[in-house]
């Protein structure tokens, strides 16, 4: 009899255990699935204030309003752009240059498809940061943080993905998520 009641009690421990693992088990995709519904709108509200920021800068350029916060940052934005512009030219020549093979002692050269040796690109001009932004309405949201005058980001930068199944933070590559298994899309 000892021993059976010693057998029970440890399959009620071992029934308590695992009923306490699928109750964190359930809890964590639960707590998952609440965190990417909030990612989810936080992403709509950003998008929302690209959209406000965006139709304000045109309703500047287009002298419909004025203030000198948007003028501040309307500077800044044409700087960024024409650094945009600078960087896409210099690309261009870059993608324009050919090898050319060796003569024997002559030292390895590149030239651009004109034929000439290439030269290089002249050093990109940095953007001084704009004036912070002193004051702002109560009503009004808070100023967002001035853009980095640091190195450029790359071109694609990947944009974080969540599982659509639990809502675990997925890798740039994979076609499974590390935490539940569920087959992912791509990133686009």
């Amino acid at each position: 009899m000892h021993s059976r009641e010693v057998n029970m009690k440890l399959w009620g421990s071992v029934r308590q255990g695992a009923a306490k693992v699928a109750f964190e088990a359930d809890k964590m995709v639960k707590v998952r699935k609440q965190e990417q519904a909030i990612a989810d709108v936080e992403k709509q509200v950003r998008e929302q204030y690209t959209s406000l920021g965006e139709g304000v800068l045109k309703l500047y350029r287009e002298s419909m309003i004025d203030h000198p916060t948007i003028a501040a940052a309307h500077e800044q934005m044409s700087a960024l752009e024409q650094q945009i512009d600078q960087l896409q030219r210099e690309l261009e020549q870059i993608k324009a240059e050919e090898y050319v093979p060796e003569t024997p002692g002559a030292a390895p050269s590149v030239t651009e498809s004109s034929g000439q040796p290439a030269t290089p690109p002249p050093p990109v001009a940095s953007v001084a940061p704009a004036a912070p932004v002193q004051s702002v309405p109560p009503s009004a949201p808070a100023p967002l943080a001035p853009v980095a005058q640091s190195a450029p980001e790359p071109a694609a930068a990947a944009e974080v993905r969540h599982c659509t199944n639990c809502g675990a933070t997925l890798p740039d590559k994979g076609a499974f998520c590390p935490e539940c298994g569920q087959p992912t899309t791509p990133a686009e």
